[in-house]
C-alpha cells in the first residue's frame, strides 16, 4: 500500500519523491524536490545508518537546505522481526497506515494523537 493515498483528505501537503539512486543525487534537483517542505521523511526498508537516508541527511546539510526543516529517518530498529513481509512491516512500523500515522502525530502540534 502507497501511504501517500492514507493520509486524511484535508489542508496536509504531501509529496512522495521516489529516488532514482540512492548514492548520489544533483543538488539542484534536491533543491527543487524538497522546496518549500517544513519536513522531510526518508523510508528505510532496513537499519537507518548508513542508507539513503543518511546520504540525503549529509548532503541537504551540506547544501544548507535543512534549516527550519525537520527531517526523520523511518527505518528498521534493532532487530528485523520475521514472518510474512506485511507482518514484518507492521511490527516494525513501516506498513503504510504506521507510516501515516507516525508522520501525522510527528508533525501534529496539539499533541493528540491520531489514528487511522
Amino acid at each position: 500500500m502507497n501511504p501517500i493515498y492514507c493520509f486524511p483528505d484535508n489542508d496536509f501537503g504531501k509529496k512522495v519523491v521516489n529516488m532514482p539512486w540512492l548514492n548520489r543525487v544533483d543538488d539542484a534537483w534536491i533543491e527543487a524536490a524538497v522546496g518549500p517542505c517544513p519536513y522531510i521523511y526518508v523510508l528505510e526498508d532496513h537499519a537507518p545508518v548508513g542508507g539513503l537516508g543518511d546520504f540525503l541527511l549529509n548532503r541537504l546539510t551540506g547544501l544548507r537546505l535543512l534549516e527550519n526543516r525537520r527531517f526523520k529517518k523511518l527505518a528498521v530498529e534493532g532487530y528485523a522481526a520475521w514472518g510474512t513481509p506485511a507482518e514484518v512491516l507492521k511490527y516494525h512500523g513501516l506498513d503504510g497506515a504506521s507510516i501515516v500515522n507516525n508522520i501525522l502525530n510527528c508533525d501534529d502540534k496539539s499533541g493528540r494523537k491520531i489514528e487511522l
